[in-house]
């Protein structure tokens, strides 16, 4: 995180200045004689009590800061302690107390912290106050002029490394004050702390382009006035004029593009032709379909499309005419109900009794006629004329389906399973087929001349190389 070192920490604008700098992310070491215990505090202001009269003291305090501490983000000297008495009467203690404090422990304090200044190009920012309002203002005009020559020579000095050195002068306004600026939070002819330390962090985060050196910060007037509300309307009637321009820089009218006229389509239609297709689009009109939607009360508000006044089928419910299919799928319809209706009022047939053939080679009846064309092993074609009709015989006797004779005995009495036994297992217990003989058990260690033999393949027999014929043996 980075750190400020702030001079005069214990009274105004040090303390605005402080509570913005920890506001915007910054850890703030104060340095002043005393603290009061109703002053800001927050965990990143570290206050550091000493005697600022006290050089030394100053320089070792600075000095195990930035042992600490390496990111010195600038230093901001803000201390004043002005005389009570006039220079002639001031005694020669507080004169140097008073240069002390305000400027050779902010000489030396800079001299500490100048190295790492430049390494890290940071800020430097004296803050002198005019003192109107007591008489030993000569020594108050020396101090703020040696701080304004310091800072304005280390910027020419330290222009190149990066070091912005800046001196923001308050002028007061002379006495006497308004007694009214004390009963206000934003009073006109004093200096608000607020806007000290809006100007101490413009100066810190302005851009590396350019510095500002010198900032004079004043009341805006010399006594405490009723605010007058600026009205919103424009200050000059002028404005309010509106001013066209000439006829001669008018832009030139438009030239209309020449468009052709639609023409109907020849398989378009004629419009005066009734669409009946076309949806019924009135108000009171519903579909039927969607007729349940409708609560009950406002059914009657609606009006049902007559199927007589319309080509519609019998019977049709629909609010459009049908479509082919559709009068097709009526007509087959129909006709269904109607064969259905009809064989519904046709009585039904009556029952005939099968008769068996007779065999093949029996004999004819005797009061068959047999005709010449009748072949052997056939029956007679038609009986004769005083021969009883057989079928007659027949049909007058009824036929009678057998049916099997009951069960002879008695029907046993059913007698029921005897009570599960619920701690055995429903599964029986496995028992060998008694034909066999159980199967001998397996011997865990084989002896070598029961153990199966191996089927690994013999090892191959290494070939013999072949060798040239010698010269010689040829």
């Amino acid at each position: 995180m980075d750190i400020v070192i702030l001079t005069g920490a214990a009274s105004e604008p040090a303390q605005s200045i402080a509570r913005r700098l920890v506001s915007a992310g910054l850890r703030v070491y104060g340095f002043d004689s005393h603290f009061f215990d109703q002053g800001f505090q927050h965990k990143d202001f570290i206050p550091v009590p000493l005697n600022l009269a006290d050089p030394a003291a100053v320089l070792a305090a600075a000095t195990k800061i930035l042992t600490n501490e390496t990111l010195l983000a600038g230093v901001i000297l803000a201390g004043h302690h002005p005389l009570p008495d006039p220079l002639e009467s001031a005694h020669t203690e507080d004169i140097l107390f008073s240069l002390n404090a305000d400027l050779a422990a902010p000489l030396l304090l800079t001299r500490a912290t100048l190295p790492t200044l430049i390494r890290r190009r940071s800020h430097l920012i004296a803050i002198t106050h005019d003192a109107p309002e007591f008489p030993a203002n000569a020594l108050t005009a020396t101090i703020t002029g040696a701080l304004r020559s310091l800072t304005h020579a280390l910027f020419e000095e330290l222009r190149d490394t990066g070091v912005k050195t800046s001196h923001l002068h308050i002028a007061s306004n002379p006495p006497p004050h308004d007694p009214a600026a004390r009963l206000t939070h934003a009073p006109q002819s004093q200096v608000q702390p607020d806007i000290v330390a809006d100007v101490v962090e413009t100066l810190l985060r302005l851009r590396e382009n350019n510095a500002l050196t010198e900032l004079v910060l004043r009341p805006q007037a010399t006594r405490e006035e009723p605010r007058i509300p600026i009205s919103s309307e424009p200050r000059l009637r002028a404005i309010q004029v509106i001013q066209l321009p000439p006829p001669q820089n008018l832009p030139p009218p438009e030239e209309p593009i020449p468009t052709p006229t639609r023409k109907r389509p020849d398989y378009a239609p004629d419009p005066t032709d009734s669409d009946p297709n076309a949806d019924d689009d009135s108000d009171n009109s519903v579909d039927p379909e969607l007729l349940y939607l409708i609560k009950p009360s406002s059914r009657a508000t609606y009006e049902t499309p007559n199927p007589a006044s319309l080509p519609y089928p019998e019977n049709w419910q629909g609010p459009r005419p049908p479509s082919r299919r559709q009068i097709e799928r009526l007509e087959k319809r129909n006709r269904y109900l109607e064969t259905r209706t009809k064989n519904k009022n046709t009585p039904p047939p009556p029952k005939t009794t099968e008769v068996a053939a007779p065999p093949k080679n029996a004999a004819p009846p005797a009061n068959a006629v047999v005709s010449p064309e009748t072949t052997e092993g056939s029956l007679p074609l038609r009986p004769s004329e005083n021969a009883t009709p057989l079928l007659a015989n027949v049909a007058a006797t009824p036929r009678t389906t057998e049916v099997a004779p009951p069960t002879a005995g008695e029907i046993p009495e059913f007698i029921p399973p005897p009570p599960r036994n619920v701690s055995t297992s429903d599964v029986p217990f496995f028992k060998p087929p008694t034909g066999r003989s159980p199967a001998p058990p397996k011997e865990k260690n084989p002896t070598p001349a029961a153990a199966a033999p191996s089927r690994r393949r013999p090892p191959a027999k290494p070939r013999r190389k072949k060798t040239p014929p010698s010269p010689h043996e040829s």
